[in-house]
């Protein structure tokens, strides 16, 4: 049953969802070959070193007596 006068929302609601999974899709691609960039992975690893600097050291640095 067809309420009339809904077509054109309905449609137009229909197309942006496909037009967002179409770009999520299209981010997600693009994330993975990020991923696989060697220049990602050296920024990955100085992020690792980074927390640990700021964060495992402190807590190692600050013992209870």
């Amino acid at each position: 049953m067809n309420d009339p006068g809904l077509d054109e929302p309905i449609q137009h609601t229909s197309n942006g969802v496909e037009q967002d999974r179409k770009n999520e899709l299209d981010f997600q691609k693009e994330d993975e070959q990020a991923f696989l960039n060697p220049r990602y992975q050296i920024l990955y690893d100085q992020g690792i070193r980074w927390w640990f600097a700021s964060t495992a050291f402190p807590l190692l640095a600050v013992r209870p007596t």
